[in-house]
């Protein structure tokens, strides 16, 4: 199936896009979904997603359409969902 991934802040500029088309096999959750983009961006990408124990940072909010995903592991995706990574900001 395919979803559209839409990157903000640090994984926008790490990967110099805004956003892919990706296709995932059915019955994937969003981590699925982020576990196969990093293998396929590699540990830049990775680094910004999970912790060193492979847990998803605290702090990377990932959304589906306009909800905000409490346990990412846990929501199946669906055919033409889009998925927003917004990693955290600073500055002032």
């Amino acid at each position: 199936m395919n979803v559209e991934v839409i990157y903000t802040t640090q994984i926008k500029a790490a990967l110099e896009r805004a956003s892919e088309n990706v296709e995932v096999p059915d019955g994937s959750s969003a981590v699925d979904l982020l576990q196969q983009l990093a293998a396929q961006h590699g540990a830049t990408f990775g680094e910004l997603v999970f912790a060193d124990d492979g847990a998803l940072l605290p702090a990377l909010i990932v959304c589906v359409g306009d909800a905000q995903l409490v346990d990412p592991a846990a929501r199946p995706l669906a055919e033409g969902d889009v998925v927003t990574l917004l990693s955290p900001i600073s500055g002032g």
